[in-house]
This record gives structure tokens, C-alpha cells and sequence, in this order.
């Protein structure tokens, strides 16, 4: 049994589908490369945590002077907006409890610095060092997470226009 179908109708279809198709993938796209508009941002401020945490072992020994001064600015560091935006249901599991881990650790090398306890900070430091790399290494996989969707959803689209076509 043949089906007789209108060919404008068939060519209207597929055009729309084709349209449809062209529309989620960018859309997919656009969200994805949104939320990844502060990824640099994030990556950059937790890398400074590292050398932060170094150069407040340095002052507690060397130049006390400025110790009060690197434990505000690692705290703003730390609360920095697009750091705490991290806790969202998207963000991978990973990502968001090694930051909560950062934020948990901080407050005992923090009492340490400010009770003079160098030697106790200086021992503990290169751990939460450690731990502030893995969290550096959990975000750029997010990013790179995110492109690869932005790729695959790209040519999963293109294979299923040329299909349409």
C-alpha cells in the first residue's frame, strides 16, 4: 500500500524539524558557554589559593606584619561570589564538596596563623595545598565537561540536519 503525502507537506516537516533541531542545539550551546563565562574566573581564584597559603607560612615567619592583611584577602578569596556559586545542583558532585572541604579546613590553619603556631600551619599547609589542587583539577574538568556537551550536541545536530536535508 503506498501513502500518498503532499510533497509541501513532507518539505514543510522536515524544514521544520530541521528548524527545531538548529534551534536546541544552539540553545544548548548558548546555556552551556553562559555558565561557563566565569569558569576562567574560578579556576584562577582557586589556583590563588595556593600561593596565598605559601605566602601566609612566609609572613607568619618572616614578616609578620602583613599576615592580618594575606587572612583578609584569602578569606575574600575564599567567599569570592563565583567560588560559592559552585554549590548548585549541576556542578559536579566532586567539584562542590572539595570546595566545602577548603572552606571546612580553613578556619583551624586560620586559628593557627593568628595564634603564632607557625610550625603547626607550615606542616599542615602543603595537605591543604593538596587539596586546593584537586579542586583546581575538579574545575577544569567541569569546564572541559561542559565543552565536550557543547561539541557532542553540536554535531549530534549537524548529523541530524543533514539527515532531515
Amino acid at each position: 500500500m503506498i501513502v500518498k503525502r503532499s510533497v509541501t507537506q513532507s518539505i514543510a516537516q522536515a524544514l521544520s524539524a530541521i528548524v527545531l533541531l538548529s534551534l536546541l542545539t544552539t540553545g544548548l550551546a548558548l546555556v552551556t558557554l553562559l555558565s561557563s563565562q566565569r569558569d576562567a574566573e574560578a579556576i584562577n581564584l582557586a589556583g590563588s589559593l595556593r600561593m596565598q597559603s605559601y605566602r601566609m607560612a612566609w609572613d607568619a615567619s618572616r614578616q609578620p606584619q602583613n599576615l592580618a592583611h594575606h587572612l583578609a584577602r584569602y578569606q575574600q578569596t575564599l567567599d569570592a561570589p563565583v567560588l560559592q556559586k559552585l554549590d548548585r545542583p549541576w556542578v559536579p558532585r566532586e567539584v562542590s564538596v572539595r570546595y566545602q572541604r577548603l572552606r571546612a579546613a580553613w578556619p583551624s590553619l586560620q586559628q593557627q596563623l593568628q595564634q603564632g603556631d607557625t610550625v603547626a600551619y607550615q606542616q599542615q599547609v602543603p595537605i591543604y595545598v593538596g587539596e586546593i589542587d584537586r579542586f583546581v583539577l575538579g574545575l577544569q574538568r567541569y569546564t572541559e565537561l561542559k565543552m565536550h556537551l557543547v561539541a557532542a550536541s553540536s554535531l549530534v545536530g549537524v548529523i541530524a540536519i543533514v539527515a532531515l536535508a
